[in-house]
């Protein structure tokens, strides 16, 4: 019985998945990183601004190539990550990667890509007061 399967497998052609490159329906990469909840970045907000770790809009670093989690707590602030942090212009929202961008209560998922650009800012829709940086970075390479 095993051998007529085998048999049977070798003259079937098989669809052989690359499941680093699987891609949803819009043809955007999946990611398949899974991220704890105890490594979320927590933001909260204030009439002053986001707050991380007790920080009023800190700088972020992220490298490119890993995924990250904020877990935003900011009602009636959503989080924008933007190409420039200019609020009133709509068309710099950055979204590659980005699973929602706009939230200001819930997860977003965002996964660097290795095209990121060096500078990036994350903002909300309205008041200036809640922007700052992201300074994007390959991964270092460790020791050869």
């Amino acid at each position: 019985m095993i051998a007529s399967v085998f048999h049977q497998l070798e003259n079937e052609q098989v669809t052989v998945l690359d499941f680093h490159q699987l891609r949803n329906a819009g043809s955007i990469l999946l990611e398949r990183t899974y991220i704890s909840t105890d490594s979320y970045i927590q933001i909260t907000a204030s009439a002053l601004g986001y707050f991380y770790d007790g920080q009023l809009n800190p700088t972020f670093e992220a490298q490119r190539g890993v995924t990250y989690a904020f877990n935003i707590q900011a009602p009636g602030y959503p989080l924008f990550l933007r190409s420039s942090a200019d609020i009133e212009d709509m068309s710099n929202i950055y979204t590659n990667g980005v699973s929602e961008s706009g939230k200001d209560v819930g997860v977003i998922i965002w996964h660097v890509g290795l095209d990121t650009p060096n500078t990036l800012w994350y903002t909300t829709q309205s008041d200036a007061n809640f922007t700052g940086q992201i300074v994007v970075s390959d991964i270092a390479a460790g020791p050869e």
